[in-house]
Parts: C-alpha cells; sequence; structure tokens
C-alpha cells in the first residue's frame, strides 16, 4: 500500500498486489474504487495520554476480576478445602452473580465516561477517543468471558441499559462492535454471528461515529460489515461476509444482497414451511420456556470454569502441604491440562446427551432443538475454546477434542480455527489446512429457519484466514479457497482449482 492509499473494512488486498499512490480500494478480491484527497500531516498521540492508555491498559483485565470477586469470596467463606465439596453447590450461583456485576460495571462505565454518545468526527488524540476506546475495549471483554449472554433474550435488557434502541422480537447474536447510543434497530429484525453494526470508524486521524438504522424485519449474516451511518430497509437481507457499497445506501425495502462489495440479489428462497408462531410470533409459553433454557446458556460456561478452577485450588491446598513451591510451580501445570480434559469429556458428554447427531435439517428458530442447540455451542465456545482449545490451535491435539464432538477429521491435518458448530456435518480430508478464524458454517438463520447440512472438504485442501465455508458445499481434493472468501452453498470447488473473493471466483 503506498502513500495515503486507503483499503476499506472487510477487504482483501491479494499476495502480490499494489495499491498506487492516493487510491482507495474495496472488496474481496479488492479493486479501486476512488481517489483519496490530499491531507495534511497529523499528530495523532500527545505525551500526555500515554499514561492514560497505561493505566487503562492495566484495569481493563481487573475489572474482570472484580466481578468474580463476591463470588469467589462466597466460596472462599464456605472453604473449598472441605473434604465433601460443598462449595460446588454455589458455582451456578456464582457464575449468575458474575455475569450480572461485569454487565452492570460496563453499563455504569459507559455512562460515567461517555454518556450519551453523539455522531461526528473526533480527533484521535481527544480524550473522547481514549474514553471510547476504555468502553470498546470492555465490550470486547464481555465477548470474550460472558459471550453466551449473546444471543440469548437476555441480551436486549442490557443492550438496552447501554442505550441501544431495540424493537420487538429483535434476534441479537455475536455482535462484534456497536455503537450502544447510535444503533436503532427495528421490529423482529436478525443480527448475526460476528457482524460489525456501526462500529466507529478512524481515518486521517479522526474517529467517525453515525447513527445506523436497521429496519423491521432485517437480516443481517455471519461475518458482514455495517458501515456508521448506514440505513437498511425493511425486509432487506445482507448475507454473509457482506458489505454494501456506499452509492447504494440508504438500502431498500424488500431487497437481497450478497458480496464484499454487495450485489443486489433479484431472488432468493423464502422459507414457508413453519408457522408465524414458531418464527416471528411465539406465544408467552415458548417466551417462558426459551428464557429458562437460556439461563443455563448464559450461566454454565462460567459455572464450568469455577467448578475446574475450584477443584484446581482444592488439589492445590492438599499439595502445598507436601510440596515445597519449585515443585508446585512444575505440577501446577499438569493440573490445568488434567482439568481441561475432565471439562472437555464433561462438554462431549452434554453434546451428545443433550443433542445426539447433527443431521440435516431444517428447524424454527421458536424451537426446542435450536435452544438446546445454542445451549451445546455456548458451553462449547465459551468454555472448551477459551478453557482448553485455543491452546491446541495449530497443533495435532486439536483433532482429537473434535473427534469426541462428532466431527470427521482426516490424518496430519493443520486446524487454526474453533470456528465449527454442528460438528458431525463436517467432514475434513487427510493433510488438508484450515486457517486462521476460517468458519466451517454447517448452518444458516434465514427467515427465522435453522438450516443445517454437510460440509465436506477434501484432501490437501487449504481454506484461507476469515474465509466461510457455507453448507451444502464441497472442496475436491487440492481445492484451496484463498483469505477472506465465501464458498457458497451447494457449490463445489473442483480438484486442484483455487478461488478468491466473497462470492468465490476461480484464479
Amino acid at each position: 500500500m503506498k502513500q495515503n492509499s486507503s483499503l476499506e473494512d472487510l477487504s482483501l488486498l491479494p499476495a502480490g498486489a499494489t495499491i498506487p499512490n492516493h487510491e482507495n480500494w474495496q472488496g474481496s478480491p479488492a479493486g479501486k474504487i476512488g481517489i483519496n484527497p490530499d491531507i495534511e500531516s497529523i499528530h495523532v498521540w500527545r505525551a500526555s495520554h500515554i499514561l492514560l492508555y497505561m493505566i487503562g491498559v492495566f484495569i481493563i483485565p481487573l475489572i474482570t476480576m472484580l466481578a468474580y470477586f463476591p463470588g469467589m469470596m462466597l466460596i472462599a467463606h464456605v472453604d473449598y478445602s472441605r473434604n465433601d465439596y460443598g462449595f460446588l453447590a454455589l458455582t451456578l450461583v456464582v457464575a449468575a452473580s458474575f455475569v450480572l456485576l461485569l454487565c452492570f460495571i460496563i453499563a455504569l462505565v459507559k455512562w460515567l465516561m461517555l454518556g450519551n454518545v453523539k455522531e461526528g468526527k473526533y480527533p484521535v488524540g481527544s480524550l473522547f477517543y481514549f474514553r471510547k476506546w476504555f468502553f470498546d475495549q470492555l465490550m470486547t471483554l464481555s465477548l470474550q468471558v460472558i459471550g453466551t449472554l449473546y444471543t440469548t433474550l437476555y441480551l436486549q435488557f442490557w443492550f438496552k441499559l447501554l442505550g441501544v434502541k431495540i424493537g420487538k422480537r429483535s434476534e441479537i447474536s455475536t455482535v462484534e462492535f456497536i455503537s450502544p447510543d447510535l444503533l436503532v434497530a427495528g421490529d423482529e429484525c436478525f443480527l448475526a454471528d460476528s457482524v460489525s453494526i456501526g462500529a466507529s470508524h478512524v481515518r486521517n486521524g479522526y474517529i467517525s461515529i453515525a447513527k445506523t438504522y436497521i429496519g423491521n424485519r432485517t437480516f443481517v449474516g455471519n461475518s458482514a460489515v455495517v458501515s456508521p451511518g448506514t440505513t437498511l430497509g425493511n425486509g432487506v437481507l445482507i448475507g454473509v461476509l457482506s458489505k454494501m457499497k456506499t452509492e447504494d445506501i440508504p438500502v431498500p425495502d424488500g431487497t437481497s444482497w450478497f458480496g464484499s462489495p454487495a450485489v443486489y440479489l433479484p431472488r432468493r428462497d423464502v422459507n414457508q414451511n413453519f408457522s408465524l408462531q414458531r418464527t416471528y410470533k411465539p406465544t408467552r409459553k415458548l417466551f417462558a420456556l426459551r428464557y429458562f433454557i437460556e439461563f443455563f446458556r448464559v450461566t454454565l460456561p462460567a459455572t464450568m470454569f469455577i467448578v475446574m478452577a475450584s477443584m484446581i485450588a482444592n488439589v492445590t491446598s492438599y499439595l502445598q502441604v507436601e510440596l515445597d513451591l519449585p515443585e508446585l510451580l512444575v505440577v501446577f501445570p499438569l493440573l490445568y491440562i488434567l482439568a481441561s480434559m475432565a471439562g472437555f469429556i464433561v462438554l462431549a458428554l452434554f453434546k451428545w446427551i443433550i443433542i445426539g447427531h447433527y443431521k440435516p435439517s431444517n428447524k424454527p428458530l421458536w424451537s426446542g432443538f435450536v435452544w438446546r442447540s445454542e445451549l451445546v455451542t455456548g458451553l462449547y465456545e465459551n468454555f472448551g475454546v477459551l478453557f482448553f482449545l485455543n491452546v491446541l490451535t495449530g497443533t495435532p491435539f486439536i483433532k482429537l477434542p473434535l473427534w469426541l464432538l462428532g466431527c470427521k477429521i482426516g490424518r496430519r491435518t493443520c486446524i487454526n480455527t474453533t470456528q465449527i458448530t454442528e460438528f458431525d456435518l463436517v467432514k475434513v480430508g487427510d493433510y488438508t489446512v484450515l486457517n486462521d478464524n476460517c468458519t466451517i458454517q454447517t448452518h444458516l438463520f434465514e427467515d427465522r429457519v435453522m438450516k443445517m447440512s454437510h460440509i465436506d472438504i477434501g484432501k490437501e485442501c487449504s481454506v484461507g484466514g476469515m474465509s466461510v465455508v457455507l453448507y451444502d458445499s464441497k472442496m475436491e481434493d487440492g481445492a484451496a479457497l484463498d483469505n477472506l472468501s465465501v464458498l457458497m452453498k451447494g457449490e463445489t470447488l473442483s480438484k486442484l482449482t483455487t478461488f478468491i473473493g466473497a462470492p468465490a471466483k476461480p484464479i
């Protein structure tokens, strides 16, 4: 990238490509969309603010500990060294208190530090930018440690407390970036996993913040980016890994778009197999049942973590009587590994008991199967991955726990991702590479229906970083999908071919 060049959000500059001076590129793969004006040099960082950022970096991890502290003091009061392990009965209470306290702390910090955020451009060297940065870090922290709150009905209470305007019966999954006061979501809309909605934009020494409007019954697909200042009409569909072009905003009602940059889709299949009661207009009984199941989705990962940590502390309390400090330092990692393995076995048993074997099917959003599946996914992502799998990515060991969950993985694979959900529907051949943070997407939610099916990746294949492989697709032996690319539903990559882009096209 040469002087004063720029690459837009959700864009891929392929290996060997060059962006000339002053040019602005967008897309996957990226192409020229405009010319950047000349800018003056701006002094971004001020020495007086360096101390603030040092303090912020120190405080942010402590906030998690602050939220855990009351519950852990309760367990310590009960005495975790007792032989009857009575303290374990309190772990669910401690987990619930942790989630509530962390949500309250983040909301309190938001209103004390930021107040009601207004649209505009602010210098990166300003105090406002520091305050916004600090809050954004806390929101990232919430995704990492209480990620199971997302995707549930409980999330809306917290988001409204933060200042988000959310309509009735809307569904919000793991939204990665938001500006709470500036997000207006209509009735019955759906924001899927890992979407970025109106995230603040930094360019030329300024942070830009603007309102984002999501219309009624509008769907924003996985990993899509909705830029600040965007208006999506009613009944709009934005596909997986997609971003609208500036000239197509505001997006008209009832239109469908896909790609980076997104192109108009003249028609798409609309699922009519399920009643409004099971999709958009659930009964009070269904609401109550979902609240009950999602309570455990929110609390079980933290509960499992507290149980494992408490058991490690319990065993350590006995060993410290017989071992000196150097010996304890050697034993402690072994205790962590054993606890991680035990916890993952419990997770696998939980999956097989609650779900059994995933099979290709369509399920309405308001159904017990979907909630149970989300319960398993939440425990996998927010306990199994954080506590165990993250340290195994890129090693020969990661396929063993994935086998336990039902994945079919060949010999000598290199797996650098944990983005897998319906495990039994995934088949990966020998010598294949799944690169960093790619998603093996065996399901999608469209029209409030969860659609699941197989993904078959052959031998010696390669899936690029941050790419998405959708269900009902196949990669034949030796096929490669480049970075930030999408393999569409029902498509097949032929043997020894390479594809790139969203949607993927042959090179």
